[in-house]
């Protein structure tokens, strides 16, 4: 730059190499968001050593002939009510929670990561949970382990101590756990598969939550209870306590049953409030029940079920994962239902419901009769 008499600047006569830079862009490169012809030359790439463009309007970066992928794209979706893009609001080892920005929606949801891809994939492919003809261990060992380890409330390492009382060669502590647990999966599979074409009118439901510690992060179980018969409709263990996990239980329920029920009870939570009147709006009578009140319609009965499974749920020191958790609460819940847990329980509440479990695998009819 150099000064002129004027008082203004002149610039200087560009260099060999400026000119090079400055040549004029091809018009027929477009900008593949705001379609502009106005760009700018950004660059090569490493690998591909294709010419970049930058747009001088959107700032957009762009390769010519590629597909241009966004940045402000939803990842995570959009919400379902105001259609606007879901953004995270809590992040963990196995879930993430989102929520909608918009103040007057403020819809949440929550999703497990691992679990929901491990049951995706269990339910589309037929051989996951198949075991294998040929075992490293009689299959008389496996079942004494699962009878020992969910009949007689064992641990791992007492169940170890046990089988190799009677057997040369017994497995570790880990294989023993992970056994019990790919059985629970696998026997809960057949489980909902066979009540596929249940019918089922039950009058009243009882839905409650409480918070269950896996690994130190709170979760929480929520559960549908039949009062009559004590047998357990639906359970759903969540991340989080908000009206989708509420949906989700419901909706469980009602694949279960295949009929509405004429009354829900619960406590005084907005949640089940706003889940019950977005599923079922007014053809169902919402009761709300305060705590341990002496009524015809109260939870009493389900929270004495919560205290009973936490008593055999904390036995196992807190299990340490999602998976080992649902198999021990999944387990229970089935003795529950269709066994008596306890001496007072006669009948069970299958029998009071005229429901009846037929599993034609030889294996699992055995592991049936050793968890019970």
């Amino acid at each position: 730059m150099f000064h002129n008499t004027l008082g203004g600047y002149l610039p200087k006569t560009p260099t060999k190499r400026r000119l090079k830079t400055m040549k004029n862009i091809n018009t027929n490169i477009h900008c593949p968001r705001c379609n502009s012809t106005d760009l700018y030359k950004y660059g090569k790439e490493q690998k591909t050593l294709q010419q970049k463009y930058q747009c001088k309007n959107c700032y957009a970066q762009f390769v010519p002939g590629r597909e241009y992928k966004s940045h402000n794209q939803a990842h995570h979706g959009f919400c379902p009510r105001c259609g606007s893009k879901l953004h995270i609001r809590k992040t963990n080892k196995s879930t993430i929670q989102l929520r909608c920005p918009n103040k007057l929606c403020r819809y949440s949801i929550s999703r497990p990561l691992n679990f929901k891809q491990f049951f995706k994939y269990a339910l589309n492919n037929n051989s996951f949970f198949k075991l294998p003809k040929f075992l490293r261990y009689p299959t008389d060992m496996l079942i004494l382990a699962a009878k020992l380890y969910f009949k007689f409330n064992l641990s791992s390492r007492q169940v170890k101590s046990e089988l190799a009382l009677s057997y040369k060669k017994s497995p570790s502590h880990v294989t023993i756990i992970n056994w019990c647990s790919k059985f629970a999966y696998y026997f809960s599979i057949l489980y909902n598969n066979n009540f596929k074409t249940l019918n089922l009118k039950i009058s009243t439901w009882l839905i409650d939550e409480t918070v269950i510690k896996i690994n130190g992060t709170k979760f929480h179980l929520f559960v549908i209870l039949d009062p009559n018969s004590k047998f357990v409709i639906a359970w759903y263990l969540s991340p989080t306590k908000d009206t989708q996990a509420t949906l989700t239980t419901l909706k469980l329920a009602l694949n279960f049953t295949k009929h509405k029920p004429n009354i829900i009870v619960s406590d005084n939570a907005q949640h089940f409030q706003k889940a019950i009147q977005e599923l079922f709006a007014d053809s169902v009578l919402y009761l709300k029940v305060s705590l341990y009140q002496k009524s015809i319609f109260s939870n009493n009965k389900l929270e004495r079920f919560f205290s009973t499974l936490k008593q055999n749920f904390y036995k196992r020191r807190y299990p340490k994962s999602y998976f080992s958790a649902y198999a021990s609460i999944f387990i229970y819940i089935f003795i529950f239902n269709f066994f008596a847990v306890n001496s007072n329980m006669k009948p069970t509440p299958s029998s009071i419901l005229g429901i009846s479990l037929n599993i034609k695998d030889k294996f699992l009819e055995a592991f049936s009769k050793c968890i019970a």
